[in-house]
């Protein structure tokens, strides 16, 4: 037994203390049965692999060995993509510098991305002034998906023999894949079973309700909050399709189950996620549970099924009901009252009550004109409340858009007057009628016209231009004021936001404006949007559908 090892040890030596007509084929085997004595020592992934670096590094006179493992995960589009975690490295200097490692890395992605060995050679020059070659080579190990890499690098001086480490190496890969599959296999199994067990956790803690459905609606399994909200238990609910169960309601309590609109049925149907949907569940007493739900369809081979997340809303819809009518019948009261002042500022202030001095007048005028602001602000809340609770509703009909932009432009005419800067109109010929509520269109115009001239200088100039695309008009509002900073191109369509450069127009604002164009805008299925750099202007765009 003792001469058998030290015939194996003597096999395995380095070049340079070898025979020079030893060949290739008798070192394979030498190290193909040092690799499968090492493998069947160990179990463990870290001490098989640091093992097998330590067989090959001096064996084959390595400068730096690094294996690394593969692990593939899936992208968001259902392909795997491979995961490389180091899990040995040899260096007879000591520890692997990270730099090297970074690199060595790099070339086993490079190895898997081209699904067969990479190697690499770069001439060098010696500390002694001598020139050599370094040589490097990415091994990956296994058949059809490698499940490991081994990265080599070792150095060759110029005028020595042939070097065959890199076909020795390749030639070795069966034995060193047949070695480590074993730990592969386990490993996957350890990994897998975490994530189970992590999958589990999640499903039974989670306070959001979860259930999966097959694809003929029948349920699979749901965790305990399901059965909270729901009031079925477990028992019962196995086996019963979704309707029979939790019997989907839409926001008129209109049953969906059984009819196209159902959220299970075009989660199904559809090839990409569908939205979070506001509906209501029928608890097992008769009950109606309101929960936002999400409906993902999972596509395993022949196995589809859908995995529904719903989380009860009921306190949230209450609360953001009393908020809306709070704001409702605040809104309405107010309107009363204000109307009075302003109709009575307006009798005093055409000297229907008497004559009016100078300063009388001055005074008078800012009254009512913060009246009529105060007024406005009122009505962008009732329409803002409008919309949240579902009920903003557009009056569509035939829109000249010609006309349209004349009567906001004539309208606004004096205050581009007053503030010293120009309106500039350019219109298409023949542009389509819009199906669109005239009103609104005029309301999103007038603000966006209002804002160019409250941020342009004097002698400013304005553009107001609509241009025809293929399926849509096109509306811009152009000026030469100070601009939009970027920053501010995300926000400055949200509720009450202010930018910094609000407070250098000539009046000020709420922030309300801008958040109803865009409400109003996307109504009409268009979109808005603002284009600027600072100092240089701004033009705020908007399409609406024209339906050609």
């Amino acid at each position: 037994m003792a001469d058998t090892a030290s015939t194996l040890e003597a096999r395995l030596l380095p070049p340079d203390t070898r025979h020079a007509d030893e060949d290739v084929a008798t070192r394979v085997g030498a190290l193909g049965l040092a690799i499968a004595e090492r493998a069947a020592r160990h179990s463990r992934l870290s001490n098989l692999s640091t093992d097998l670096l330590d067989l090959l590094g001096p064996a084959l006179g390595l400068e730096e060995a690094a294996l690394f493992w593969c692990r593939h995960r899936e992208r968001p589009d259902g392909r795997p993509r491979p995961a490389l975690h180091s899990v040995a490295a040899f260096s007879p200097a000591g520890e692997l510098p990270p730099t090297r490692a970074r690199h060595m890395k790099a070339q086993a992605y490079r190895a898997l991305s081209a699904a067969r060995p990479v190697a690499r050679r770069d001439p060098r020059e010696d500390a002694d002034g001598g020139q050599s070659s370094s040589r490097s080579l990415a091994l990956p190990l296994g058949t059809a998906t490698p499940w490991a890499v081994l990265v080599a690098h070792w150095a060759v001086p110029t005028g020595e023999h042939e070097d065959c480490t890199e076909e020795i190496l390749t030639r070795l890969a069966p034995s060193l894949a047949m070695a480590t599959r074993p730990a592969h296999a386990l490993d996957e199994a350890a990994h897998s079973e975490h994530q189970v067990s992590a999958r589990r956790a999640i499903f039974a803690m989670s306070s959001e309700a979860i259930l999966t459905v097959a694809e003929d609606f029948t349920i699979q399994e749901a965790n305990p909050a399901f059965f909270k909200v729901t009031g079925w238990t477990e028992r019962a609910a196995a086996g019963l399709r979704c309707s029979e169960v939790i019997r989907c309601r839409d926001e008129r309590r209109t049953l969906l189950c059984d009819t196209p609109r159902c959220p299970l049925r075009q989660a199904f149907d559809a090839s990409e996620p569908t939205p979070v949907r506001d509906v209501s569940w029928q608890s097992r007493s008769g009950r109606l549970c309101e929960v936002a739900a999400s409906f993902t369809v999972q596509r395993m081979g022949s196995d589809t099924r859908a995995v529904i997340v719903a989380r009860d809303v009921a306190l949230l819809n209450a609360a953001n009901r009393m908020r809306a009518n709070f704001i409702s019948m605040v809104s309405h009261e107010l309107r009363t009252p204000l109307n009075s002042v302003n109709g009575f500022l307006e009798i005093v202030l055409d000297g229907q009550v008497g004559p009016l001095n100078e300063r009388q007048k001055e005074f008078l005028g800012y009254a009512h004109l913060s009246t009529q602001q105060l007024a406005t602000l009122v009505e962008d809340i009732l329409l803002i409340s409008k919309a949240d609770s579902g009920q903003f509703t557009l009056r569509l009909d035939a829109v000249d858009m010609g006309k349209l932009v004349s009567q906001v432009t004539q309208a606004l005419q004096p205050a581009a007057a007053h503030a010293e800067v120009q309106l500039v109109v350019t219109l298409p010929e023949d542009a389509p009628l819009l199906h669109a509520d005239e009103l609104r269109l005029q309301q999103v115009l007038s603000n966006l016209v209002s804002n160019a001239i409250k941020f342009s200088p004097a002698n400013g100039t304005i553009s107001v231009a609509v241009y025809l695309e293929e399926q849509a008009l096109r509306f811009a509002v152009s000026d030469t004021g100070i601009g939009v900073a970027p920053e501010d191109h995300a926000r400055i369509f949200e509720r009450f936001y202010q930018s910094d450069t609000t407070s250098l127009s000539r009046t000020g604002g709420y922030g309300l404006g801008l958040a109803i164009a865009k409400l109003i805008v996307e109504q009409h299925n268009g979109r808005i949007w603002v284009e600027s750099e600072p100092g240089h202007g701004a033009t705020f765009s908007f399409t609406i559908p024209h339906g050609e």
